[in-house]
């Protein structure tokens, strides 16, 4: 064989191996018991609507799923709330727009596994999807996305025994006339030693408290951590030099400190908020939408003159920073904590329990 043909037989090879690493076990016909509950199940034999209604202060459960078993999709889609008729403009206003909603902002996701009586996620739904602010952005990245109208989540969820996921409204005055979701399982037929419960804890400060840096994640247990969703706002308007007043809270670094790190050593530092995120000079090209980081959320330029500055901002660790003992993950709001801000966030990551 000459050398281009041996050449070329190496290049088919490696192209080969690349398919199968990229398709996975698709073409392998492997067993996959995948089934699905959905709001459709609420539907009698009178009643086919597959969408519920939730009234002020009510909340909805799925059908309860049974294991051993994995979540590995969830879809959401709602309404706004519902002003009644005298409303019906606004209504039809706010259902067409569809990017400024407060219920996704009051409504909550909470996703309880096996005989837990606490939930292991609990966040209002937009900020679990990677949006603050009560807003829709039309993005996707490789775990999370909110794609023409939906809401979407393809974290792998396994349990042991059962899997309970409830939608809460906790508007003490309007109801949601439409809300349908649709969650995809795998049936298992054991619970791998090595899995992990899937976290996602939600935490605010607003504002931020002086001189304290603000806490994304503060836990103890096995694991790793997977990423955050992080929503920051300043207090201060109008632009200096053409950077945003309203922005120096991202001159703050993000620490994380795992199991034995002391309190000034962390085992992984930025040098700077936009930095973490993989970006620069306060996220100057605005938003943009990647697998594991992007802003779903800026305030532009000329906008900052009339209103407070926003930034929503997501980042996924590949591989994930694992924890024996305990992690803290911490962010300052400015340099030294000194710049008034509001933040939010969502941190998503795996325990054993």
């Amino acid at each position: 064989m000459s050398n281009y043909g041996y050449i070329g037989v190496k290049i088919m090879k490696e192209i080969i191996k690349q398919f199968r690493t990229d398709i996975g076990s698709l073409p392998s016909l492997e067993k996959h018991d995948i089934r699905q509950v959905s709001t459709h199940h609420n539907a009698g034999p009178k009643n086919h609507m597959d969408f519920v209604e939730l009234d002020a202060q009510e909340s909805y459960k799925f059908p309860l799923i049974e294991g051993p078993g994995i979540i590995n999709c969830m879809w959401f889609t709602l309404s706004p709330y519902w002003r009644g008729i005298t409303g019906i403009l606004w209504n039809l206003y706010k259902f067409m727009k569809y990017s400024q909603m407060d219920s996704i902002k009051k409504v909550l996701i909470r996703v309880y596994f096996d005989d837990e009586k606490r939930p292991k996620v609990e966040s209002p739904l937009g900020d679990f999807f990677g949006v603050g602010y009560g807003k829709y952005v039309h993005y996707h990245s490789k775990y999370l996305g909110m794609t023409s109208g939906g809401f979407l989540s393809y974290f792998p969820m396994p349990f042991r025994k059962f899997c309970q996921v409830e939608i809460v409204n906790t508007h003490p005055k309007y109801k949601i006339k439409n809300f349908y979701g649709a969650i995809t399982y795998e049936k298992l037929e054991t619970f791998p030693e090595n899995f992990g419960y899937f976290y996602a804890t939600y935490n605010e400060e607003i504002p931020c408290k002086k001189d304290i840096p603000y806490t994304i994640l503060d836990t103890n247990g096995e694991g790793h951590f997977v990423g955050t969703t992080l929503n920051m706002q300043g207090y201060s308007r109008g632009l200096w030099n053409g950077m945003l007043l309203g922005m120096f809270f991202l001159e703050g670094n993000l620490n994380i400190f795992k199991d034995d790190d002391p309190d000034n050593i962390p085992s992984y530092e930025c040098t700077g908020t936009e930095d973490y995120f993989l970006s620069g000079w306060y996220f100057n090209k605005n938003k943009f939408y990647a697998p594991l980081h992007g802003v779903t959320v800026r305030t532009r330029r000329w906008d900052a003159l009339f209103s407070r500055s926003r930034v929503t901002a997501y980042r996924f660790h590949e591989p994930p920073i694992s924890f024996n003992k305990k992690i803290r993950i911490i962010i300052h709001h400015g340099e030294f904590d000194q710049v008034k801000s509001d933040y939010s966030s969502v941190a998503y990551y795996y325990k054993r329990r």
